[in-house]
């Protein structure tokens, strides 16, 4: 389909003055044509929204026009009946354009048009469409404000719900960086007009002045401008971001606390406002700090919400509104740096106004309750902690500490403590990132560790607390729970690697194992990435030096392990490849790419446990590294998690392995150079380049430990992993290889193994480089000075 004739069609149609009648269904034919075709269509904004001369662009006159007839309220002309339609297309043809690939700064070098007169007419078309947005916003406000009437009050609320719509879109589409920081300005002015329609409304229920149901409306619609989530969740756009820092925000916060949220029926303006009020509290919980009166507030709308006894629901929300904000609190802790934190943020609000909050509703009647209640507490900071267990002092002896919150959550693991599988499977969660922020070690600004207000002491005691309960969980018949079971378990290995050995995690890899039988593919995921983190604690260096039975038993575990996550990443590689026969389902087929994935970052952790490889059959290892290796081979047509995973667990590999590997008579050697030089050197790598480096490293691990029976492998390799002799050669010139290295590929290529598979002219430069470089080598040594015998003397 022609799509950039239809839409020069639909232009000119639009322009046609006898057609104006039909002009509502000509804009809804382009709106279809945004929905169908984005990218085409996008290519033709310019014939809509882009002022050529003096003329203007119909969409933005459509908008203009129909905004002096709501000003005048004049709502029988065309353009008054046009608005709406006119304002959906821009929508869609806004949400068609790839503004960072156009604009942005980082978008592909082929794809992005960021320079130059086009992105100036973008951008100067965006900033005119957010200043006609901004007017027909502002003309919406000041009829809700009058309390104006409406021959077709459904007309007027379409035209609020699409106004509004598109508002949010170019706070989330725009790319408000680098050369684009000229759209935050207007940006910001949309957002705080949607900012006074909800004050506004809002007033006007409680003062009951005006359309009850249209005011309920509207302040439902420009709610979705502010509340708009940015990159799939997580954070609010950029312009609500700097609104709510700026004064002009101030009324709206101070609304939405004003309300004690206390009366018998939650009205639609009540429900609304606190729908809002955990918005603001996830996305920019500084809003709600930065002001005692408004942090005192908060605690009261939350302290009375959590203290209806007899209601349930009003309960939920009371919760849910401190979960929202211990969750947002997290996450600006994470996004900022600890001076800017400090300045904008009481981390100590937490445990001294909410967490007796949450302690009871841990005892609520309500599964949902009990649910958000545990689930806060796994949100809670490193600082939180230190207060609850040891009321801001450094945490020393474990029998000196307040275990009482802790040990509820503990308890709510098990059957024996919570009824509930969603709530068991919430606590377990809980705890592994209880356990993450607690037993790991904190860093600096700078990426260097910090000493952690917590002792080993600490950390042992809650680790046995953790291990014990986990034991249980590991066998629940809900199978959320088991999943998170091993989701604590693995946080808590992972977080015990900073801290200090700990014997009793020992017991955990058999259980771990016994998972990856599970009948659930998530617990089989979870399992096989918290393998790799546990087995850190049993095949320590002194490992084989321990006396007893369990070594035999832990190293026919190892075998297994290492045999059944092959096992994984050799299916999924058959699969995609069309080598076996099972019919798999989509669902089937994605969770063997999950199993995959995490199977080769596992893979790389139990091949780092170098020491144990001389007990086991070169083959089983030879398998693993194998599987990996074909993993880059096959990067253009599996998933590329699955690639990645590969490539950094083979970057990850000790010396020592490689080593290993080099005194076994195996082609691992061989097969790892063909692949790499494949990998590098294939025009598809470019949809992987961000892995070249590791990829590169490795070459120059495997060229390090080649000798010629390697190189003539991976010369007689090149039918099945082509890669160019001039290439290989080049590479070699580039790393200045030592001597050592290029006698034993010219032995390699002079070999009559390799006679029929490399041309003479290759075996030429292979040797005139060597001749070179050993004549280069001879030069230096002659002309360093020879030693005097004098300086032999002592």
């Amino acid at each position: 389909m022609d799509v950039s004739a239809i839409a020069r069609d639909i232009k000119n149609l639009l322009d046609v003055q006898e057609l104006n009648s039909f002009q509502p269904q000509i804009l809804r034919l382009l709106t279809s044509l945004c929905l169908a075709y984005p990218v085409s269509t996008a290519n033709q904004w310019h014939l809509f929204l882009d002022k050529t001369g003096s003329a203007q662009p119909f969409l933005l006159s459509a908008v203009e026009e129909g905004t002096l007839a709501l000003r005048r309220k004049d709502f029988t002309t065309a353009s008054w009946i046009l608005l709406p339609d006119a304002v959906q297309t821009v929508s869609a043809l806004i949400s068609s354009i790839p503004f960072t690939n156009w604009i942005g700064g980082d978008g592909r070098p082929s794809t992005r048009m960021n320079g130059g007169n086009f992105a100036c007419r973008v951008r100067n078309a965006m900033i005119t469409l957010m200043t006609s947005l901004t007017n027909l916003v502002t003309a919406v406000k000041d009829n809700i404000s009058e309390g104006g009437s409406y021959s077709d009050e459904s007309h007027f609320e379409l035209i609020m719900m699409q106004s509004s719509l598109v508002a949010g879109k170019l706070c989330i589409l725009m790319p408000f960086y680098d050369n684009n920081n000229v759209f935050v300005t207007p940006a910001v002015k949309l957002v705080q007009c949607a900012g006074d329609i909800f004050v506004l409304s809002a007033r006007a229920l409680e003062s009951k002045r005006g359309d009850h149901t249209l005011l309920s409306r509207s302040m439902v619609h420009f709610s979705h401008v502010i509340t708009a989530i940015n990159d799939g969740g997580a954070s609010i756009s950029v312009p609500v971001k700097h609104w709510l820092s700026d004064a002009s925000s101030y009324d709206f916060i101070g609304m939405l606390l004003n309300d004690s949220y206390s009366e018998p029926t939650l009205s639609s303006s009540s429900k609304c406002k606190l729908e809002m009020l955990t918005s603001i509290a996830k996305s920019a919980p500084w809003s709600i700090t930065r002001e005692p009166f408004n942090l005192a507030s908060f605690r009261e709308i939350c302290a009375n919400l959590c203290s209806v006894q007899n209601d349930t629901l009003r309960r939920l929300l009371g919760v849910k509104l401190i979960e929202a904000f211990i969750v947002g609190r997290k996450a600006y802790v994470i996004e900022c740096t600890s001076e800017r934190i400090q300045h904008n943020m009481e981390l100590a609000v937490v445990p001294e106004s909410f967490c007796h909050l949450l302690q009871s509703a841990l005892k609520d009647q309500s599964s949902a309750v009990r649910t958000c209640a545990v689930t806060s507490f796994g949100s809670l900071l490193v600082t939180d902690w230190v207060v609850l267990l040891s009321h801001g002092s450094f945490i020393g002896s474990a029998s000196s500490l307040d275990w009482t919150h802790v040990d509820s959550i503990l308890s709510m693991c098990t059957p024996n403590g919570e009824r509930s599988g969603n709530v068991r499977a919430a606590a377990c969660k809980a705890v592994g990132d209880i356990c993450t922020v607690c037993v790991g070690s904190l860093l600096s600004e700078e990426g260097l560790e910090k000493a952690v207000p917590f002792s080993d002491d600490f950390v042992v005691a809650i680790s046995t607390k953790v291990c014990s309960e986990m034991e249980k969980a590991l066998n629940d018949k809900t199978v959320s729970v088991r999943s998170m079971a091993l989701f604590a378990i693995g946080n808590t290995s992972l977080a015990l690697k900073d801290r200090c050995a700990f014997l009793s995690m020992h017991r955990m890899l058999p259980l771990v194992y016994a998972c990856m039988k599970d009948k659930d593919d998530k617990v089989v995921g979870n399992a096989i990435r918290t393998i790799g983190h546990v087995s850190y604690f049993v095949y320590t260096p002194e490992f084989l030096s321990n006396e007893g039975g369990s070594v035999s038993d832990d190293l026919k575990l190892y075998g297994s392990l290492l045999s059944n996550l092959t096992g994984k990443v050799h299916d999924v590689l058959c699969d995609a490849t069309g080598e076996t026969s099972r019919e798999l389902t989509w669902k089937q087929r994605n969770s063997a790419k999950k199993h995959a994935w995490g199977a080769a970052t596992t893979i790389g952790m139990l091949l780092g446990h170098s020491h144990l490889l001389s007990h086991f059959d070169d083959s089983l290892v030879e398998s693993a590294l194998l599987q990996l290796f074909r993993c880059i081979q096959l990067h253009a047509f599996i998933n590329e998690k699955v690639f990645a995973a590969a490539v950094n667990a083979l970057a990850a590999l000790p010396a020592s392995l490689w080593q290993y590997i080099s005194t076994a008579n195996s082609n691992v050697t061989a097969c790892g150079l063909a692949t790499f030089f494949n990998f590098l050197e294939s025009p598809q790598r470019k949809a992987a380049s961000s892995y070249q480096a590791n990829v590169e490293r490795l070459a120059k691990a495997l060229i390090l430990i080649a000798n010629k029976r390697d190189f003539c492998q991976m010369f007689l390799l090149r039918e099945s992993l082509p890669f160019s002799i001039d290439f290989f050669y080049q590479w070699l010139i580039s790393c200045d290889v030592q001597s050592s290295t290029l006698e034993q590929v010219v032995d390699a290529v002079t070999s009559q193994e390799v006679e029929h598979v490399i041309d003479v002219s290759d075996i030429q430069i292979f040797l005139s480089r060597t001749a070179q470089h050993n004549q280069l080598v001879q030069q230096n040594e002659s002309m360093q000075p020879a030693a005097s015998d004098d300086e032999d003397e002592l």
